[in-house]
């Protein structure tokens, strides 16, 4: 089976709760994401149902840097299954779940308009894989306490 390269875009509306839920899914031949559908690359059919197997993320851990860009030095926040405070986290589900969040006091601060990063998931054996590419923009906050 394999898998396909999936990029995200995401809005972080500044002050607000930040959470986003998503699945991976594997399927038996390659496959990419058009107009928000999952087709196979060769027809460009849509994937049906019934060939989705949702990714096992049990016992995985996952990371991921947001950058203005990738090639930058700097980063500019951090999502982690292990999270610290002022980093994001991720939760991982056996059924091919994830989810980003980061709290209204973590979107406040944040002083750029836009960052991508790529989630690496490891799994038990060790093995690590890229998963995902994503891309935040903020939309600022207009309500605030001065």
């Amino acid at each position: 089976m394999t898998t396909p390269t999936v990029s995200l875009h995401f809005t972080v509306q500044q002050g607000a709760t930040f959470r986003q839920t998503f699945k991976r899914f594997q399927v038996p031949s390659e496959a990419v994401v058009r107009n928000g559908t999952l087709v196979y690359k060769a027809t460009g059919q849509a994937v049906p149902e019934a060939d989705k197997v949702p990714v096992d993320y049990s016992g995985c851990s996952a990371r991921m840097q947001l950058r203005r860009d990738i090639g930058h030095a700097d980063v500019l926040l951090t999502f982690s299954t292990e999270p610290q405070t002022e980093q994001g986290r991720i939760t991982l589900g056996a059924d091919g779940a994830v989810e980003l969040y980061l709290s209204h006091a973590q979107t406040s601060a944040i002083t750029w308009s836009d960052a991508v990063g790529q989630m690496e998931v490891t799994f038990a054996n060790g093995d690590v894989e890229r998963h995902f590419e994503i891309a935040l923009c903020v939309d600022p906050e207009g309500t605030r306490g001065d």
